[in-house]
């Protein structure tokens, strides 16, 4: 009795596994607004991109969100919606402050400083990982 429980705890496993194998291949997402040709298309500083999943399709219109800006520094700042980060990443301190980390700092643990946008002055702190 006991041998089929386990028969069917793994046939149930491996169907479960292949389904989300099947849902996370198909939710590829193709830097395209024209699905025929594949190509990447802009107009301007608008990009659009499609995404496949499951036969659906949807374009989202890059043009909706902001802009990366640049401080003084030279330094871009915003937030991280794109496959590309810039080098201050938009976030909330530990007390609630809106402000930036530096795209470096991303790979530390600890007590990380968070800035204004000009990437110089410190507004606070962000716990990242175990303290």
């Amino acid at each position: 009795m006991n041998r089929r429980f386990a028969i069917l705890g793994i046939v149930l496993c491996v169907l479960l596994c292949v389904d989300i194998g099947v849902h996370v291949a198909s939710m590829t997402m193709l830097h395209t607004s024209s699905e025929s040709t594949g190509q990447a298309q802009s107009e301007g500083d608008a990009q659009s991109f499609v995404v496949i999943r499951n036969s659906d399709t949807a374009v989202i219109d890059l043009s909706d969100y902001p802009q990366w800006q640049v401080n003084e520094s030279g330094q871009t700042y915003g937030p991280d919606i794109y496959n590309e980060r810039p080098d201050l990443i938009a976030t909330v301190t530990d007390d609630g402050k809106t402000g930036y980390v530096l795209r470096e700092d991303m790979q530390r643990t600890g007590e990380i400083p968070i800035y204004e946008s000009d990437g110089k002055t410190v507004i606070g702190s962000k716990q990242i990982g175990n303290p």
